[in-house]
């Protein structure tokens, strides 16, 4: 049975770090960055790939402005704080660099269900 609680997790998360985010593009203060920092590694750690994706197409969004205006200075910190939260989300998201050995997905196993492995097979 699939469960929409990573998901709502990674959104939570996401909504927090747009906030800061949009502060940090207004005015680089330690707080915003700091938070910029801490809800992007709940987000990319929470598990959910569109929040992440969605996260990063903000991120690039709003450092192109800032380069675009000519103000490449002022989006280091930004860019900083965002690496430094990916950084911090590394210890959770490394071990999922192993998944393509281990998979089951060109196996025998289906995925006729919604959202979950069917595991039948297994019987």
């Amino acid at each position: 049975v699939a469960s929409w609680t990573p998901a709502f997790h990674s959104f939570v998360w996401c909504v927090w770090s747009l906030v800061f985010l949009l502060r940090c593009h207004a005015t680089a203060s330690w707080p915003s960055l700091a938070g910029l920092a801490f809800f992007s590694a709940l987000t990319v750690s929470s598990g959910y790939p569109t929040a992440d994706l969605m996260l990063g197409v903000a991120v690039l969004t709003l450092l192109g402005t800032r380069l675009r205006a000519g103000q490449g200075r002022r989006a280091l910190p930004q860019l900083v704080a965002f690496s430094a939260g990916v950084l911090l989300a590394a210890p959770a998201l490394l071990p999922a660099l192993a998944y393509p050995e281990v998979a089951a997905r060109a196996s025998w196993l289906g995925n006729n269900e919604f959202n979950g492995v069917s595991l039948s097979g297994l019987w």
